[in-house]
Parts: C-alpha cells; structure tokens; sequence
C-alpha cells in the first residue's frame, strides 16, 4: 500500500465552528499537530509525509484548515509559492491549485506543550477501566497506517497515548472519559 502525501491528521481536528483554531492543523518545525480539544496528535512530517526538508522548513509556523488538508492529502506535489505569502501549491492529477494557509498570527492555537511535558515525565500507570469514544481508535488507525497500536497510560494524568507499535515519531493522546466505579460494573449474569 502506497502511503499518501500527507497523513490524514485533519481527522484528529474539530469541527466546532464555535472553536475555530481546532479545525486547523499547525505545522511546527516538521511536526503536524491535530486536535479536537478531546485528542490530540502530533507526528514527525520527516516521518510521516513526503514533503521535502526545504518544503518542511518553509511551512513552520502555518496552519492549514483541516478541510484544505483533506483536500492536499493525497497530492503528487505540494510547495509553499514563492509569489505569494501564505499560498500552498498543490499537484494532483495534473490539476494544480493554489490553497491559502494562515501564520500563527492569525490562528490562536491552543498551548498543548504543557501538557504534553507533563504526561512525558509522568510514571506509566495500571488501570482497571477506562471510558473513550472508540471512534478515535479507528481515527488512530487511519492516520499511523500501523498494523499494531500500543496504548499507554499514566499515573494521576487525564491522558493516554495511542502510538503505532515500535515507532515513537507519533501519537495521539486522548482525554478519557470521567467515570464512576459503578458505571464500569459488568453484569456477568447477563440476565
């Protein structure tokens, strides 16, 4: 199976109109981050896509709206325009398009890297239950293209990570769901 251009990340943004700076994707130093406020991914470009270096370097600090991401996923070339600030060419099937991405001083992003330096030196934990939508198992599957996930999860932290199995240039941490004990009781009778 020949991989995409692009990871299809756009999967992991919102779709809240209320919450606007969650649809888009931002890209920081070769690293694509996607969130919906719920999960978040991030994953290496170098890695993951078929952009070049000089192309990686040149879109540090954008952000392309996740529908325009779907959009470019699967391109046979994408540059960032010379002519034009803030302009990505795309290439596909011999039609080229010219798509508006934004800087990062129009998009108020969220600050997610607190976060994540908190659940990077937190303790690996042993949980009995868990409650999360299984939609973002299968969002997981589509974007690490992996035949194995491995799901990690912490001491005293409100998130987990979702990576593909033996590669550590991705993941996607998810906020779990707040239970009671008793809402993870199952019924062994099933009477």
């Amino acid at each position: 199976m020949s991989r995409k251009y692009l990871p299809p990340v756009h999967l992991a943004c919102g779709d809240d109109e209320m919450r606007p700076a969650l649809m888009y994707v931002e890209i920081l130093d070769g690293i694509a981050t996607a969130t919906n406020g719920y999960m978040i991914c991030r994953l290496n470009l170098s890695e993951y896509s078929n952009l070049d270096e000089t192309t990686l370097q040149q879109l540090s600090g954008m952000y392309i709206h996740r529908d325009a991401w779907n959009l470019i996923c699967d391109a046979e070339i994408i540059t960032l325009s010379d002519e034009y600030d803030n302009t990505l060419t795309y290439v596909k099937g011999g039609v080229e398009a010219n798509i508006q991405i934004k800087g990062d001083n129009e998009v108020k992003y969220p600050d997610y890297q607190s976060l994540i330096n908190k659940i990077a030196n937190s303790r690996f934990d042993k949980k009995s239950f868990i409650g999360f939508d299984p939609k973002w198992i299968e969002i997981s599957k589509k974007i690490f293209q992996s035949k194995t996930i491995i799901i990690r999860f912490y001491e005293q932290e409100s998130m987990f990570t979702i990576f593909p199995g033996n590669d550590s240039k991705a993941f996607i941490g998810i906020m779990p769901m707040v239970l009671k004990e008793e809402d993870a009781v199952i019924d062994f009778s099933l009477s």
